[in-house]
């Protein structure tokens, strides 16, 4: 019998990548990025990840720097990557509007699955009459948040979470 190989990760999206680089280069903008992106709107599991573990240093005020940060990843291919976007020598020219622009583009990115998802299951004969309503309700309100900049999507998810804590 022959031993189960791993298959190695994929890569990051393009969008995923910078924005993992401009987390880990520009520590300056990870407040920026708590307050405005959705962990869910990562696709890729690693980068996801990676994501949530910088977030979670920045909040607990355990970060230190990029090298005590691998120091404690204990993923070799969560390390690799982190390792590799730094040593990449190109800047990032004008890293705030770049990571305005990834978060804005990864959240639309995830409205567009969050769709297609929907139209999928109205398109269903088993979908109900009442399934179908709401189905088409929620896709007009994601087309809707899809045509708003980032801090009204921010503020409308405080705004939800506030009424729902009531």
């Amino acid at each position: 019998m022959r031993p189960e190989t791993v298959q190695p990760q994929l890569p990051p999206s393009a969008l995923e990548a910078g924005l993992l680089k401009i987390l880990f280069l520009h520590e300056d903008l990870v407040e920026w990025v708590a307050k405005h992106l959705e962990v869910l709107w990562l696709q890729h599991t690693l980068t996801r990840k990676i994501v949530e573990q910088r977030l979670a240093a920045q909040m607990d005020q355990s970060w230190g720097n990029l090298a005590a940060f691998l120091a404690e990843c204990e993923d070799v291919e969560a390390r690799n990557l982190i390792t590799s976007l730094a040593a990449d020598e190109r800047a990032v020219p004008n890293p705030k509007q770049q990571l305005e622009d990834i978060a804005l583009r990864l959240r639309n990115q995830f409205i567009d699955r969050q769709l297609a998802a929907s139209m999928q299951k109205v398109s269903q004969p088993e979908t109900t009459e009442l399934e179908r309503i709401e189905s088409l309700r929620q896709q007009q309100e994601m087309r809707l948040t899809k045509r708003k900049p980032l801090e009204e999507h921010r503020k409308a998810l405080d705004d939800s979470e506030g009424t729902s804590q009531n």
